[in-house]
């Protein structure tokens, strides 16, 4: 068997993931929910990601939690970055890069100040490493961040057959609606 490259592997899950019925994808997404919930409770500041259509969407976290929380969003700033601003019950949002809902007049957050980023990907293996859309901005975002790093996908979205490169930042926890992988240091 000829190994998939990351592209083929990039190609194959986000189809899957388009396949998912829009009932699939919010039972599938209450329960990554669910367990992320377990991460939250001695945070600060946490990063959530409003999800494209076919991402798993943890939203419900900020609903539920935003009262005992500071919360954040990312946000494109420019063809090769991105940083996360302050998310509250005042936010506006607009249409942003890849057609995603984004803050428009928030706070920026200094990457240090978070304690906890949920960031969406499309394969992952079980080692925590990420295999993302493909631009970058996540794993340059990561290197400024001493956050705990929790990957959120549905289990069909795991590969083996990912290639890891040195420029990818790994995370410490990928959680789907069946598991919870923790990377091993």
């Amino acid at each position: 068997m000829i190994p998939l490259d990351n592209q083929a592997i990039r190609r194959s899950k986000i189809k899957q993931c388009k396949a998912l019925s829009t009932d699939q994808r919010n039972i599938l997404s209450q329960r990554i929910a669910h367990s992320c919930q377990n991460f939250i409770k001695e945070q600060e500041v946490i990063g959530l990601f409003m999800p494209m259509s076919h991402e798993p969407d943890i939203t419900s976290l900020y609903h539920d939690y935003h009262q005992y929380h500071h919360f954040a969003l990312p946000k494109v700033t420019s063809e090769t970055t991105m940083d996360f601003v302050q998310w509250n019950e005042t936010t506006e949002f607009q249409r942003g890069a890849f057609d995603i809902s984004e803050p428009i007049h928030a706070e920026l957050i200094d990457p240090k100040a978070l304690t906890l980023l949920f960031i969406p990907l499309v394969a992952f293996n079980h080692r925590c490493e990420r295999l993302g859309h493909g631009n970058g901005y996540y794993d340059r975002y990561l290197k400024q961040s001493d956050a705990l790093k929790i990957g959120v996908a549905f289990s069909f979205q795991q590969s083996e057959e990912l290639k890891y490169f040195p420029h990818d930042i790994a995370l410490d926890v990928i959680i789907t609606e069946q598991d919870c992988f923790f990377r091993k240091k």
